[in-house]
């Protein structure tokens, strides 16, 4: 119990404070109440969706969306443009109490733009797991989904991005299929996942070089856009979704390593997607 009369009392609950507060408003924790004897936080998580941040319960643009194929409308966009000038090297890999991080350690050499993006130069900040799919299409779920978080490279980083509209996600579809080629990339991460069952430990250097070519479908060309929203807390708006028609494939075995980790609760993550939200009269185009 804190000694209430103790002079540095006020200050190290201030501070503690502050520091809490910024987790809060960054969407790392759902809700923080400071006391004179105790902090009490509140972790966000898949299984108390209804307590995330006020955003995710009353924006109008929320993610992921049920994507109906019969209600999408043709639109022409140009073609994207990837800038790499390091297709195969080294990377990092999270675990963060509710998902798998991958980032690479030259994310500068990855620069995107054309697909009808807003802005010019996107930079891939890091790309991450959701399993089952947080996006549907014709109201069917898949094994996997991988978002690719890019930002604007005008912006100082992801934070200021943010608060610019300045982000914009790729999301690929992924199925399971027993005769498929386990790519390298893959593999890779399969082996590390032993390293990062237990959230909290940090980013964890990757055994091997990854390409990010093996992340994405081959025909870059087809794909839904909408505006919408993080599919985690807080959840923030204003982001430009595409999400690729064209699924990719890897093998089951590859898929359970993933969906090993524990969340910061110490249990098993069986499923990491947030459920669909309505679209509120926004238009879903196609290419």
């Amino acid at each position: 119990m804190l000694n209430q009369s103790s002079t540095w009392v006020p200050l190290v609950i201030l501070k503690l404070k502050s520091i809490l507060e910024n987790l809060e408003k960054r969407g790392d924790i759902t809700k923080v109440e400071i006391h004179t004897e105790e902090v009490i936080i509140h972790p966000w998580s898949y299984d108390s969706i209804n307590k995330w941040p006020k955003q995710c319960l009353t924006g109008k643009k929320q993610s992921p969306i049920n994507i109906n194929s019969k209600m999408v409308t043709k639109k022409y966009f140009p073609a994207f443009e990837f800038n790499i000038t390091k297709y195969s090297q080294t990377g990092i890999i999270q675990n963060n109490g509710h998902t798998v991080n991958v980032a690479f350690s030259h994310p500068e050499t990855v620069i995107i733009n054309g697909g009808g993006l807003p802005g010019v130069n996107y930079r891939l900040e890091n790309f991450n797991f959701h399993w089952g799919s947080e996006h549907t299409v014709d109201q069917e779920r898949l094994p996997l989904e991988l978002h690719f978080v890019l930002y604007e490279t005008k912006y100082a980083g992801l934070k200021n991005a943010l608060e610019n509209n300045g982000v914009v996600v790729f999301s690929v579809l992924v199925q399971t299929c027993l005769d498929c080629y386990a790519q390298n990339s893959w593999s890779t991460i399969e082996k590390q996942i032993s390293e990062i069952v237990y959230p909290g430990l940090g980013w964890v250097p990757l055994p091997n070089e990854i390409r990010i070519n093996e992340f994405l479908p081959l025909n870059l060309g087809n794909f839904y856009r909408y505006e919408g929203s993080l599919t985690t807390p807080n959840c923030n708006e204003g982001i430009v979704w595409t999400v690729f028609r064209d699924t990719i494939c890897i093998p089951p075995n590859q898929l359970q390593a993933i969906t090993r980790i524990q969340g910061n609760d110490g249990a098993n993550l069986n499923t990491t997607f947030r459920p669909v939200q309505p679209l509120n009269g926004r238009q879903v185009t196609y290419q």
